[in-house]
């Protein structure tokens, strides 16, 4: 069975190291309104984007691993770090979940590639076994240059979906619970957005544009 680590710091500590960490990504959240536009529907989301990619998480081990992680979402890349630098995957070997090692840590996810305007996905919580616990409490903040928005999840399911886009470059995405949570902050299914076209899609399109002129110089002659 999947067993997580139990916070390696005074459990008395963490609360109060959450609660300022929280504090200060709430008020970074509210210096400035950003051009986001929060998603609750992938279907939306998916139709905003000009390309996106996704990832499952599932080539991860369901074991410690250590952080900052360089991932990719169909050529999109990004990295992935958390405040105490270690993640301890949930889920199960066929469905695997990201999620840190101890409870209260934040997950930052930055360093998208160029054109990169937005992130979604699946945020829940898991227990200290990894599996889904459905009383849970997120807190998310997304910020790109001019700002940041925040939104708070509570209870939310293993599927549902969250997702933000911005009119311009994305800077991060931040994911913690609050001190009182009992469960892990945990992500499945990231989809990243891109502004364009990644290069192989172009390829398809001019492609497909140029089958079409060809089609039609036969029509004429």
């Amino acid at each position: 069975m999947l067993i997580k680590s139990l916070p390696l710091r005074p459990r008395s500590l963490a609360p109060m190291v959450s609660v300022a960490a929280l504090a200060a990504l709430l008020a970074g959240a509210g210096t400035a309104q950003a051009a986001i536009t929060v998603y609750t529907n992938q279907a939306d989301f998916l139709a905003a984007a000009a390309f996106t990619g996704l990832d499952g998480f599932d080539d991860l081990a369901l074991a410690a691993v250590d952080g900052p992680l360089t991932r990719s979402a169909e050529g999109l890349d990004y990295a992935v770090s958390t405040t105490g630098t270690a993640f301890f995957p949930g889920g199960t070997a066929g469905d695997v979940w990201l999620s840190p090692n101890l409870r209260w840590d934040v997950v930052t996810f930055n360093g998208f590639s160029a054109d990169t305007i937005g992130i979604g996905g699946s945020f829940f919580g898991s227990n200290l076994s990894g599996a889904f616990q459905s009383s849970a409490t997120l807190n998310l903040v997304a910020t790109d240059s001019s700002g940041s928005v925040s939104r708070t999840l509570t209870n939310p399911g293993a599927t549902s979906f969250l997702g933000f886009i911005s009119d311009s470059a994305l800077v991060s995405l931040t994911v913690v619970v609050p001190s009182t949570s009992t469960a892990w902050p945990t992500i499945n299914n990231l989809v990243l957005a891109s502004a364009v076209p990644e290069p192989g899609t172009w390829a398809l399109m001019l492609g497909g544009l140029g089958l079409l002129g060809a089609a039609a110089r036969r029509r004429r002659g």
